[in-house]
């Protein structure tokens, strides 16, 4: 899963826009509400996790260890953007 693979150019992820329609129009977006969406809005949540608890993660001090998602490397590879700070090896 690549939960954030398609946000930006002013676009949100697919399952963003399926959960805000859900939210606010159930009746006629209830088929939207499946498990594709949840294990990515769960991923999603994920990553953003990892990036706040970053000095965790860095130090790989994550316990107990992920077991639904798991980032490759240690738990991910820092963009470029963030420099040596973030990088993994």
């Amino acid at each position: 899963m690549q939960p954030w693979i398609n946000w930006g150019d002013n676009k949100n992820p697919n399952w963003w826009t399926d959960y805000n329609k859900i939210k606010h129009h159930r009746h006629d977006y209830y088929k939207r509400a499946h498990l594709k969406n949840l294990l990515n809005s769960m991923a999603g949540l994920f990553v953003l996790l990892m990036f706040y608890h970053m000095h965790v993660a860095v130090h790989r001090k994550l316990s107990p260890k992920p077991t639904l998602f798991n980032m490759p490397g240690l738990f991910f590879r820092a963009p470029d953007i963030w420099g040596d700070i973030l990088k993994i090896e």
